[in-house]
């Protein structure tokens, strides 16, 4: 919490406020979906992953026809786009979110949440240091402190029952 703390605190242009906001509330939705894809048991997890996301595309579309201009322009877009970006898309839906949800959502209904749920959580650091090295965004060490606070938050959460155990062995 500290690390989001700093992340709040440095509110600019890159970091406003209501995208905090939408990132807590995404991490609330993913807790729910995690509950719900533990609950689902063992079940043929990738159809489990394309019948979900199904739901997901008359919204979306809603959305981008509001927003984006209307079919017209839309249709520009895609036309015009350059087969490295449509590459990209395709690697983004197949390969991305069917095969790392899948995944996810398999060890999902074989472990506990607790062991499974803290992975994914570094996916936003290695965002952020992607966005440093290949697109050569700022990296102050207010966002490197706030990181390593995050990924020092996972390792205590992901380790506390095997550090909690010696520590009782050794002090009692």
């Amino acid at each position: 919490m500290t690390g989001f703390g700093i992340i709040a605190l440095h509110t600019d242009a890159s970091t406003t406020f209501l995208g905090l906001a939408l990132v807590v509330f995404t991490g609330f939705c993913w807790g729910v979906a995690n509950t719900v894809s533990r609950r689902a048991g063992s079940i043929n997890m990738l159809s489990y992953v394309v019948l979900a996301s199904a739901f997901a595309i008359p919204p979306l579309f809603a959305i981008s026809l509001i927003f984006e201009g209307g079919w017209g322009h839309m249709s520009a877009s895609l036309t015009s786009a350059p087969v490295g970006d449509l590459a990209g898309v395709l690697w983004q839906s197949l390969a991305n979110s069917l095969f790392g949800y899948a995944a996810l959502d398999w060890l999902l209904s074989k472990h506990p949440a607790a062991v499974v749920a803290p992975a994914p959580l570094l996916v936003p650091i290695f965002g952020v240091g992607a966005a440093a090295y290949f697109l050569a965004e700022p990296l102050p060490v207010w966002k490197i402190l706030a990181a390593g606070l995050v990924i020092a938050g996972l390792v205590i959460n992901l380790f506390w029952p095997n550090i909690e155990r010696s520590l009782k062995r050794r002090f009692s």
